[in-house]
Formats: structure tokens, sequence, C-alpha cells
């Protein structure tokens, strides 16, 4: 056999070897990219769950406070010399937990 003929054979050997690996290639960043798709598809939905659910606890909290402002205002209409008390002695204790921590 010749040199040529060798040289003839490697490169058709060569072409559909090149194809194999572009062909495999594509295939490999296809699988990576609706791997990638689906990550971000499920990480939006996760986020939006994550959102709705931040959401309503806030609504929640802020009621639970508008309902206790709504009771404190009572209170403290009804019972305006135990309120004025019950403020001073709860300003004199934290005032003397914040300062024995110094």
């Amino acid at each position: 056999m010749s040199s040529k003929t060798q040289q003839d054979d490697s490169k058709t050997n060569q072409v559909p070897l090149t194809d194999k690996a572009r062909d495999t290639a594509h295939e490999v960043v296809d699988k990576v990219a609706l791997s990638a798709a689906q990550i971000e598809k499920n990480a939006r939905q996760g986020s939006k769950m994550t959102e709705q659910k931040v959401t309503e606890m806030a609504k929640n909290a802020q009621e639970k406070g508008q309902v206790y402002l709504g009771k404190t205002t009572s209170y403290v209409q009804e019972n305006p010399l135990k309120a004025l008390g019950i403020a001073a002695v709860s300003g004199y204790l934290i005032s003397k937990l914040v300062s024995s921590k110094k």
C-alpha cells in the first residue's frame, strides 16, 4: 500500500470521527441547555411560591398588629392610670436592663 493511499484512508476515517464528535457535542449542549431551562423554571416557581407565602405572612402579621393595637387602645382608654403605671414600670425595668449590660 502506498503512503498516498494511507493518507487518503486516514482522511476518510477522520471525517466521520469529527462528524461524530460534533454531533455528540451538540447533543451534550442540547441536554445541558434543557437541564438549565428546567432548573430555571423550578427556581422561578419556588421563588413565586416563597413570595406568596411571605406576602401572606406579612398580611397576617399586619392584621394581628391591628387587632392588638385596637385592644391596647381600648385598654388605655378604659384604664388610663393603670396604663401609665405599666408604662412607667416597663420603662424603668428596660432602662435598668440596658444600663446593666454596659
